[in-house]
């Protein structure tokens, strides 16, 4: 049976600049931020995931998501990070179990560190949910 609504898709997202950011931590692993880009301004808002999750939670095209509900409100620069746990990722499907502890210790960090590059010092407002 098909799929009606597609698995890792922009479709939710419109009139934003879209561009995939990889990134590896510390400890090694490969992760992702994706930027959606509409203007420059003194905010920057980080979204994160929960546990079973991945960015796309916010980027639904279902429904009026959390990415375009900023994007439409002034934050017009808005990441989405996904982290070892996110579903979109077999990290936890491996033999190595990974804790929230590596997520504070080196996705975060680096995810950080990765953003900083692209915005400077521009605030950046984190949007957090579940174990995000």
């Amino acid at each position: 049976m098909p799929r009606r609504i597609p698995r890792f898709s922009g479709e939710g997202i419109k009139d934003a600049q879209v561009s995939l950011h990889p990134f590896v931590t510390d400890d090694d692993l490969l992760l992702t931020l994706r930027r959606f880009h509409r203007s420059d301004g003194d905010d920057v808002v980080l979204l994160l995931h929960g546990l079973t999750s991945s960015s796309d939670l916010f980027v639904m095209p279902e429904i009026y998501n959390m990415t375009s509900y900023l994007l439409d409100n002034g934050f017009g620069d808005v990441w989405a990070l996904d982290f070892r746990m996110s579903n979109r990722l077999p990290y936890n499907t491996n033999q190595r179990r990974y804790s929230l502890d590596d997520i504070a210790l080196f996705d975060y960090p680096a995810a950080l560190a990765e953003l900083r590059s692209h915005v400077g010092d521009r605030r950046v407002h984190v949007f957090a949910h579940c174990l995000g």
